[in-house]
């Protein structure tokens, strides 16, 4: 799990709007405003930092889906271990799509990084924030259980019918191109 020390912790910074008025407009410059003068606040009391290189802004993207350019590019940086937490305005400035946003969490999680929604006050850090981690971490096995079974339900009835579901091609047949 998880560990808050006494080192610094560097904070990254995702901001998303998804139409070209927002983008054109002062959204942008307000979750960047709102976020820096939480660094602010926070750097004082909980020894947070933040670097204007780590700031990652998808500008005029959906947040249906996570083929965003610069939320990619965060993942990565995450992965490679460049900061220490990702902090949002707002949650669904990460993502509009609850599957998406635990599967962000997962990512985070496996490589030690903290979440922090200033909107919404969620933070991951210290007991309360690892608890709330767990819970969404509960949510998040919950719903891949969920899709295992509606899957295996799906595939059994499809089966009942007489059609073949299995993802390969059984030995001695060819596969049908004009099926897809």
């Amino acid at each position: 799990m998880l560990t808050i020390s006494d080192k610094p912790h560097r904070v990254a910074f995702y901001i998303r709007v998804s139409t070209e008025e927002q983008k054109n407009g002062y959204w942008p410059e307000m979750q960047l405003q709102w976020l820096q003068e939480m660094i602010v606040f926070r750097g004082k009391h909980n020894n947070w930092i933040h670097n204007p290189e780590w700031v990652y802004q998808d500008l005029g993207k959906t947040g249906a889906d996570l083929n965003r350019p610069q939320y990619k590019k965060m993942i990565e940086d995450a992965m490679l271990g460049k900061f220490d937490m990702v902090a949002v305005w707002k949650i669904d400035r990460l993502s509009r799509n609850l599957s998406h946003l635990l599967s962000t969490f997962e990512i985070l999680q496996k490589n030690k990084v903290w979440f922090f929604s200033l909107k919404e006050n969620i933070d991951f850090t210290g007991p309360i924030g690892k608890l709330t981690f767990q819970i969404f971490w509960a949510l998040a096995e919950f719903e891949r259980e969920t899709i295992k079974t509606r899957t295996k339900e799906w595939k059994l009835a499809s089966a009942r019918l007489g059609n073949y579901v299995l993802s390969t091609t059984p030995f001695g047949y060819i596969k049908d191109k004009s099926d897809k």
